[in-house]
């Protein structure tokens, strides 16, 4: 039953990390920002079941709500760390002197 649940947990992830990827148009490949949404909302959700008395094995739409609120947060902060420290400038090649 675990793996069932964490499996709806990063489909849920996934779900939320795809609909990102295409609200958000970026240079790189959107394969890292999926992955963070994943594990966003994986380790959001054994937190909250953790700390809701709930068993990891068990499956409840509390959880999965804060599965989706736990990849949405991780969706948002990786576009925040990632538009910080990428540059937006176009690149120029140096022909000669």
């Amino acid at each position: 039953m675990p793996i069932v649940v964490f499996g709806s947990w990063a489909a849920i992830g996934l779900l939320i990390g795809f609909i990102a990827t295409k609200l958000i148009k970026s240079s790189d490949g959107p394969a890292l920002g999926v992955i963070v949404t994943v594990a966003s909302a994986i380790v959001v959700a054994a937190v909250y079941s953790m700390i809701g008395g709930y068993s990891l094995s068990e499956f409840t739409p509390k959880v999965l709500i804060f599965a989706a609120i736990g990849a949405v947060a991780g969706a948002v902060v990786w576009h925040a760390v990632r538009s910080r420290f990428v540059s937006h400038e176009v690149q120029t090649v140096r022909r000669s002197y």
